[in-house]
């Protein structure tokens, strides 16, 4: 008995530390969005001045790295928010509507990598979920496909309701995932090699934790059988998580 309450008090009190660091990563994120976001507007105002044609690329150069980091920050905020929060409105939502509104969304980083966007669904598919995590959801995924696209090649998103599971399958035409990696892809910061991709490596983590909490499944195959290339990520959620 002894040995078993030591046991069940070392237990509590590694589960209170984890809460303490993702609420420590949450609150440092969130404080962190404020300066970059002043950073970013005076940037924006100094870019506007006469300069030189080096000053003008260092500028450029520095512009890159602090969207780099308010990107990261958004992630993190994401990510301690997906840890954190298990889901507690359960809205009929439309997932039409979730692809809708991230293909406005992306739709400009998409032309600008040459990246087809393409959405499939048979009918209107409505779920149990919450609109914000899986607004996340979509967005990480068709972000990764059009990151590690080639130009000419298409992101598609297909929505299928199967006896009383949602399937929301995102394929794209990049260099696909190598079978060895594809457990390591949803750890956190974690990115595959040789991508030459920029990237905070968070993007399947958060949405492994959303998918987790609502009771799915996920996984990674190749998009292409033949040439073992392109990336297919599978997300299955009950119509009704609860």
């Amino acid at each position: 008995r002894p040995f078993i309450s030591s046991i069940n008090a070392m237990l509590i009190r590694i589960a209170a530390t984890l809460e303490a660091q993702r609420r420590f990563v949450a609150d440092a994120a969130h404080e962190l969005r404020s300066p970059l976001t002043a950073l970013t507007l005076q940037t924006k105002n100094f870019s506007m001045q006469e300069m030189s044609p080096e000053a003008r690329l260092k500028l450029a150069e520095f512009s890159r790295g602090l969207k780099r980091a308010s990107e990261l920050v958004d992630q993190l905020l994401a990510m301690a928010r997906a840890q954190l929060l298990a889901p507690v409105s359960l809205d009929v939502t439309s997932l039409q509507q979730i692809v809708r509104s991230v293909f406005e969304e992306l739709m400009p980083y998409a032309e600008f990598k040459q990246i087809e966007l393409a959405f499939e669904q048979t009918g209107e598919i409505t779920i149990n979920a919450g609109a914000v995590d899986l607004g996340i959801v979509v967005r990480n995924l068709v972000d990764n496909g059009i990151r590690y696209g080639t130009p000419g090649g298409k992101v598609d998103v297909q929505v299928q309701s199967i006896s009383d599971w949602i399937w929301i399958r995102v394929s794209d035409t990049g260099p696909g995932i190598p079978p060895e990696q594809r457990e390591r892809v949803f750890d956190p910061f974690y990115r595959v090699l040789g991508s030459g991709q920029s990237g905070s490596g968070l993007g399947l983590s958060i949405v492994k934790t959303i998918v987790n909490n609502l009771n799915g499944e996920i996984t990674l195959n190749f998009f292409d059988q033949t040439t073992l290339s392109g990336t297919v990520v599978l997300v299955k959620i009950p119509a009704d998580p609860t």
